[in-house]
Parts: structure tokens; C-alpha cells; sequence
């Protein structure tokens, strides 16, 4: 249970402040959004049916370690078991737990995600329901904030099923080369212990993916909604070693908060004709 971990009331608080400006960042984006769409013709729809705006983040129902379920894996980013043996810790983040809250803000004209918030994680047991829980001793909240750059529309999605276009980075095989961020532990043992984080790719797969699977939109390891997935690398020393190829990556759930969505096509069209810069001066 949370309650396990040092101060567990006093950092319920500070998620909660959290989720408290959050949805004072969502609803300037509302207001956003609606004088965006108040200075365009009718006429004018979302070209792309992945839409720029604040999406809410949730564990993945198909992580290969579930349960407990996961929206970032890790492993052997800690000694969990203290027997000098990283490469047999497997740390998960569950993005669904009550004390998480984890967002992105999608840009489709920019070609952005950035990933960020704060996630409940640990060392998980083992495999099956019957280790469906963390190590004791490792769960922790954690705070990620991670970007992804150079998203596009995948051409070959188009017009494959009913689905949505899902948004891709390329296979690109420099490390590093579109995403880019950290995970800092909050409590316990290496608390305020930051890693820094970097995107990879491997062979044959994006470095991230955005959608609900280009082949025929019936949804990324049977998901039907929107799935972000993507390999990641993490270095506690700076980016001198880096480690968790095979064994880290994004996979996670993401849900629009339907008064932040605004198309990529609107969000070009109003940064032409300074519509954004207006808006700013009048709020």
C-alpha cells in the first residue's frame, strides 16, 4: 500500500495540488480551444483524427509484467532485492493508481508530445496475479517529464480502416535523436535521485508510436483506443552509461480531455494570423 512510504499524507497533498493545477492548465486550454474555433469557419474539421490538446495517461492493459499494471517500465533501474544484481529488478509505474497523475500535451502542427506528472512505481515481484504487487520497501512516487519530438502522420495509415492515423517518430537509430527527458524518485532510499531518459530504437520498430495500430486500427495489443508505445534508455550518471535496452519503454493509454482538443490544421492556421498571440493579450 502507498501508506507504506514516508509521509504518505503530506505527498496525497502534493498530488493533489498537482491535480489541482492541472485542471487550471486544462481549462485555459478550453478557453483556448473555443476562441480558436469561434474565429474559423464552420466549414473548417480536424484534418488529422489524432488531435493536438492535454491527453490523461493510463496503464496499458497488456504490459508483458502485469499485474500490477503499467504505463513505463524500467528494470534494473534499482538494487530492489540488495543482492548487487540490477539486471533482475523489474520497476514498473502504474499510471492508473489513485496517486498518479500523468498527462501529455500533444502538439500535431509542431510534431511534439511532451510526457509529464507523477506516478506511483516500484520493484515488481514477479509475474502472474499471485505477485500482482511491488517489492516491499520500493514503492515510491516518481515524476517524469519527457518529450518527444518530430511526430508525424503515418502516410501508409491512411484510409486502412475506421480508425484513427496513428502519429510515429521514424526508426531513427541515433538514441536520443527525438526524445528526450527524466524520472526523479521523490521518497526513501535514493530519494531525489534523478535518471535521465532517451529514446531508441529497435529494429524494425518507431522510435515511439502514437494510435491505435496502422495495419488496421483495431488497436495496439488489443486496445482499442489511443496507445503510446516506445524503447527508452536511462543513465544515473549523466549520460556517460546509459542502460534498459529490451527492457524499458513507454506503453501506455492515453484518454483526450475533450475541451483541450484542438486539430493541428486549427493550430496552424490560428499561429498565422496571430490569433494565439490575441487570445494571450486578452486572458
Amino acid at each position: 500500500m502507498i501508506s507504506s512510504f514516508p509521509d504518505a499524507v503530506g505527498r496525497a497533498t502534493q498530488l493533489e495540488k498537482i491535480r489541482n493545477h492541472t485542471m487550471k492548465m486544462i481549462t485555459t486550454k478550453a478557453k483556448l480551444a473555443i476562441t480558436a474555433l469561434s474565429l474559423l469557419p464552420l466549414s473548417l474539421s480536424a484534418a488529422e483524427p489524432i488531435s493536438s490538446g492535454t491527453y490523461k495517461l493510463g496503464s496499458h492493459p497488456d504490459g508483458g509484467l502485469r499485474p500490477p499494471l503499467y504505463g513505463l517500465r524500467l528494470d534494473g533501474l534499482l538494487d530492489a532485492n540488495n543482492n548487487g544484481h540490477f539486471s533482475d529488478d523489474r520497476w514498473t509505474f502504474d499510471f492508473d493508481n489513485p496517486l498518479s497523475s500523468m498527462w501529455m500535451d500533444l502538439n500535431t502542427a509542431t510534431g511534439t508530445a511532451h510526457i509529464y506528472g507523477y506516478t506511483i512505481g516500484g520493484a515488481d515481484k514477479g509475474y502472474g496475479p499471485a505477485n500482482d504487487t511491488y517489492i516491499p520497501g520500493t514503492e515510491d512516487i516518481f515524476h517524469i517529464d519527457f518529450t518527444y519530438t518530430g511526430l508525424f502522420a503515418l502516410p501508409a495509415d491512411a484510409g486502412v480502416g475506421p480508425g484513427l492515423d496513428d502519429l510515429v517518430t521514424g526508426v531513427i537509430l541515433t538514441p536520443g535523436t527525438v526524445g528526450t527527458g527524466t524520472i526523479t524518485k521523490e521518497n526513501g532510499a535514493a530519494a531525489d535521485q534523478t535518471w535521465l531518459l532517451r529514446d531508441v530504437s529497435m529494429v524494425g520498430h518507431y522510435n515511439f508510436q502514437l494510435g491505435d495500430n496502422e495495419l488496421n486500427d483495431l488497436g495496439i495489443h488489443g486496445y482499442p483506443g489511443i496507445t503510446g508505445a516506445g524503447w527508452v534508455n536511462y543513465s544515473a550518471d549523466g549520460g556517460q552509461t546509459w542502460e534498459g535496452s529490451f527492457g524499458a519503454d513507454f506503453f501506455f493509454t492515453a484518454v483526450p480531455e475533450p475541451s483541450t482538443v484542438i486539430s493541428g490544421s486549427v493550430l496552424g492556421l490560428l499561429a498565422a494570423g496571430g490569433a494565439f498571440r490575441r487570445f494571450r493579450k486578452q486572458a
